[in-house]
């Protein structure tokens, strides 16, 4: 069998490796260092508390945010108008009364205030707007709201002809205010 030029080669490499010098075979092995892998630990998860969670506490009195005041006291009338503040009581003591005051930071703004048409709440009472009826149809435009509470009703306060109260009619016009155009009739039809 003849060997090709590559074949011979490998040959020798391969007879070269059998044979080991006797110089070498009497040197020590050469050791080579432990490979040593550090396998972080599981994440075990964390179990639920067993202890049942505190009670929630309630706040001292619903009331709107008040820029102008920070930790009252008893008693405090920051803004001047006659009015402590809803989120304490008048005096010390328990049982006392609470302040009527919605914002202490705004004297045109207390319990039994004059409500205003805006989109704030004078009078401390978020049922209750003021009155802006451009169009004399009886009912208070929507741009007229309290913070949480009560706005008006008219969603076209330029047309008397649109108000809650209104006959929807085919016009592609949301005639009753009801958020739906031409609800009570459907699909439009168009004669020809």
């Amino acid at each position: 069998m003849r060997l090709s030029r590559f074949g011979k080669r490998l040959a020798f490499v391969s007879t070269a490796l059998l044979f080991v010098s006797p110089a070498s075979a009497q040197t020590a092995p050469r050791q080579m260092p432990p490979i040593i892998r550090q396998i972080p630990p599981v994440a075990q998860p964390t179990p639920p508390p067993t202890q049942p969670a505190p009670p929630r506490v309630a706040p001292l009195r619903p009331s709107t945010a008040q820029a102008g005041t920070v930790n009252p006291q008893p008693g405090t009338d920051a803004d001047g108008d006659g009015h402590v503040d809803s989120r304490v009581p008048i005096r010390a003591g328990v049982g006392a009364p609470w302040g009527d005051d919605c914002d202490d930071s705004d004297a045109s703004r207390y319990a039994g205030a004059t409500e205003i048409a805006n989109t704030l709440d004078e009078d401390c009472n978020d049922t209750t707007i003021g009155t802006l009826d451009a169009d004399n149809d009886g009912f208070t435009s929507y741009l007229v709201s309290n913070p949480g509470g009560t706005t008006g009703l008219d969603c076209n306060d330029a047309e008397a002809g649109i108000r809650p109260d209104a006959q929807e009619l085919p016009n592609r016009i949301d005639d009753n205010c009801d958020g739906i155009v031409d609800n009570v009739l459907g699909t439009w039809w168009t004669p020809r």
